[in-house]
């Protein structure tokens, strides 16, 4: 995609096995095996946050993770949406 090339140009090229996807992650194919996810839902809404554990729980590979970002109001919301599905781990 255009944003795909634009983050090749300013950033070099991608290692092999590397793939930068940007899209409506609710509408994206995501494959199974995922390494990494790094999100930033809208921190209000703990649907967002709860669609995002059921997805990484299904897609990550064992060992995978989750990066989410969130306002520290909403902090102990999202964990316990999150941790529905994934297992928190204190960095």
């Amino acid at each position: 995609t255009a944003a795909q090339s634009a983050a090749r140009d300013a950033l070099g090229r991608l290692p092999d096995g590397v793939r930068l996807a940007r899209a409506d992650c609710r509408r994206f194919p995501w494959p199974d095996g995922i390494d990494l996810v790094w999100a930033d839902p809208p921190w209000a809404d703990l649907t967002a946050y709860s669609w995002l554990a059921g997805m990484a729980a299904a897609r990550l590979r064992p060992g995978g993770l989750v990066l989410a970002q969130c306002g520290h109001k909403f902090l102990p919301d999202v964990l316990a949406a999150l941790a529905a599905d994934l297992r928190y781990v204190w960095t």
